[in-house]
């Protein structure tokens, strides 16, 4: 069976060799192909940033990934 998004499993609720009802749901996937990201900088530290700078963040479903 295929999934109805694209996109990473982020959390599996199902067991293997176990029942599920059809309204349960059985694993979380999210896509992270489009994201909106809210910076909050210091007044101290606002002549750093400038257009085209590169910024490192992570996301809370794949913390392990920059």
């Amino acid at each position: 069976m295929r999934a109805p998004i694209s996109g990473t499993v982020s959390k599996v609720m199902a067991q293997l060799d176990s029942n599920v009802d059809v309204s349960s749901p059985i694993a979380e996937i999210v896509n992270n192909s489009q994201l909106h990201l809210d910076l909050y900088v210091y007044e101290k530290d606002l002549a750093k940033v400038k257009p085209n700078k590169t910024i490192h963040f992570t996301v809370t479903n794949n913390a392990g990934k920059e």
